[in-house]
């Protein structure tokens, strides 16, 4: 598999909990409940995050630690839409693009 070449993306609804993650996504890179993983923004700049994952009406992921300090720092608005690209199975690139639910 080519890594940098597979992107999910989803729709920040909560200060922590992101909705539509693809089940493949989720099986192939997020592998169990909860775990840790690596963001990194355009800039290069990188966060290590631990996150949770569950169903409730269709696949939920929640970033707890770290999310917060990375959010504030990228200042993510609940309705942006976020694209998180494959570098290795726990490193994503994460792109924002701010919608402020407005879609």
């Amino acid at each position: 598999m080519l890594w940098g070449t597979i992107e999910a993306f989803f729709e920040l609804i909560s200060s922590e909990i992101v909705a539509g993650t693809p089940v493949m996504f989720v099986s192939t890179y997020l592998i169990g409940s909860k775990g840790q993983a690596t963001l990194e923004d355009d800039e290069g700049r990188k966060w290590r995050v631990e996150w949770i994952s569950y169903m409730q009406s269709g696949r939920r992921l929640k970033f707890t630690v770290g999310w917060p300090e990375f959010a504030c720092a990228q200042n993510i608005q609940e309705g942006d839409l976020l694209i998180l690209q494959v570098v290795s199975p726990i490193h994503f690139k994460l792109h924002i693009i701010p919608l402020g639910g407005k879609l």
